[in-house]
Formats: structure tokens, sequence, C-alpha cells
């Protein structure tokens, strides 16, 4: 019984989208315009036979983007957790989708870890259709240029899109453990991450272009630093290194969620932000959510001075 008015909040948010699609058709554009570009790349294939062209990867320069890549993405990746962890750890990562949804299921009285687990799901599955899009991407389409094979594409598919999750279930984590020891757990697990995410991004840089000499232990284990070496092992085929990056992602997913207590202001205050942009950009745009950001960087330092002050 439990489960019902979610249940319910999920399909009256589908059927509001269906209205909503009806009235208002240019929302459909985004995904007429991707399958669009799917529908003449699949056309390219069967025009030649079903055979995709594959373009000499030294022609391209394919060989040597690839290993950039392979050199530089695992400092990315802790660039990306530990600059998210180091600028909104405190802050909520799960939002409601809207006012309407957030009073409903505040009003009904759930406990807060169902509301975070039902909150969680909605992001794996926005999770799984970039799963699905990255597939196409690196399947269907240009994949087959630099010759992916199947197993390839999808290794490097689900691995972006587990990467994705990581990231919302490193700041779920650190933002209910932080709450729980009322401490800034964001910014102490972020600031090393990003140091390190730093270091491995000159490292790579350096041995890229030729700098000052770095040993090939240091290297190699700079180069190899999860959870980017496991994307990067993806596209080439190694679904342990998946596996190990799915595992990562439910784990710090399930730590968040068994640790949310009553974490319903929080998740109001998180909401309240992100209906406040996205009520501003579809008013004025650029321009209003730039105005948005003035009046709200404005609004902390008043708030940060009554704290000082008392």
């Amino acid at each position: 019984m439990t489960l019902l008015p979610l249940l319910w909040l999920d399909w009256h948010v589908a059927v509001n989208r269906v209205r909503t699609i009806v009235h208002n058709p240019r929302r459909l554009l985004p995904w007429v315009l991707v399958f669009g570009w799917f529908g003449v790349s699949l056309q390219s294939r069967l025009a030649f036979g079903g055979r995709a062209v594959r373009l000499a990867p030294s022609t391209l320069g394919l060989e040597q983007f690839a290993m950039l890549a392979a050199l530089l993405a695992p400092g990315a990746a802790l660039l990306a957790v530990g600059g998210g962890l180091w600028r909104d750890g405190r802050r909520a990562p799960a939002t409601f989708s809207s006012p309407a949804d957030a009073r409903f299921i505040i009003g009904a009285g759930l406990p807060p870890r169902l509301v975070l687990a039902w909150l969680c799901l909605r992001a794996t599955r926005r999770m799984l259709v970039m799963a699905v899009f990255y597939l196409v991407l690196f399947g269907f389409t240009y994949g087959r240029l630099v010759g992916l094979g199947v197993v390839q594409a999808l290794g490097g598919a689900v691995g972006v899109a587990l990467f994705s999750g990581l990231v919302y279930g490193v700041r779920l984590a650190a933002f209910t453990v932080g709450r729980n020891l009322d401490a800034d757990v964001g910014r102490l697990a972020g600031v090393p991450l990003t140091l390190i995410g730093v270091l491995s991004l000159a490292a790579s840089g350096a041995v890229i272009l030729g700098g000052p000499a770095v040993s090939a232990a240091v290297a190699g284990t700079l180069a190899g630093l999860p959870p980017g070496a496991w994307v990067v092992a993806g596209f080439r085929g190694d679904l342990v290194a998946v596996s190990m990056l799915a595992a990562t992602t439910l784990l710090f997913g399930g730590v968040g969620v068994w640790l949310g207590g009553d974490c319903y202001p929080e998740l109001w205050t998180a909401s309240t932000r992100v209906f406040a942009v996205h009520r501003t950009m579809r008013q004025g745009g650029g321009r209003g959510l730039l105005a948005y950001r003035r009046a709200h960087r404005a609004l902390q330092g008043q708030a940060a001075t009554r704290e000082r002050r008392t």
C-alpha cells in the first residue's frame, strides 16, 4: 500500500506529459532530430549493403585521439566527481519534478528512504535512456567508422551512462553522510579527489606534450585510476570493468538511500531552487537565468551575514 501513491504519481506525471506534448508538439523536436539523424545514418549503412564504411584510423588521427582520451579520461573523471562534491556536496542531488509532486509526496507522509529510493529509480530511468542513446551513437553510427564492435560499443555506452549515475550516487551519499555527521563531507572528499584529478591530468599532459619526465610507474598508476579507467576499459570490451563501475554506483546509491533519514526539508530546498531556475528560464531565457543567479547569490550573502551576526 505504501507504493500506491508513488505509482499513482508516476502515472499522473506520464499522462500530464502526453497532454503537454499534444498541446505543444514542439517539445518533440529534440527527439525528432535524434531519430532523424539515426535514420539518415541507418540509411547510409543500408546503401552500402548493411556494412559501415570504415575509414583508416591513421587518416583521421583516430588512433592518436583514442590514446589521448585514454590518458586524460581518469583525471577528467576524478575532476568531475571531486568538483561536483566540492561545489554541491551539502546539497541534495535528488529533487522532485514539480512543486505539485513535492507537496503530494510530503503530504502523504511516506518514509524518506522510500522517497529517496524512488527518486534514484527516476534517475536510473534517465540513465537507461542515456545508455540507449550512446549505444545508438557508438554502435550504429560513428562507432562503426572506427571499428568498434558490438561488445565494445555496448561496454562504452553502458560505461558512460553508469559514470553519470556514479556522480549522482556519490553526491547522494556525501549529502546523507554529511547530514548525519553534521559535517561537510562533500568538501572533505571533493578537495583531495579534485587535486588527484588535476595531478593526473598534469601527468598525462606531460606525457602527451613531452614535458618533464614522468616515471612509467607513476604514469601507469595515474592512467589506471577509477572510475575513468573503467569507462575506458568499457570501450575496449572489458565487461568486468563495467561490472565494477555498476557495483560502485549501486554501492554509493544504496548508502545514500539507507542513510537518508528525515531529509524532506533539504529535498524541498533543493527542489525549490530547481523549480525557480526552470521557471526563470521559461520566462526570460538566458538573461533570466543570469538574473536569477545574481539574486540567488545576493540572498546567500544576506543569509551568511545574518549567521555571522548571530
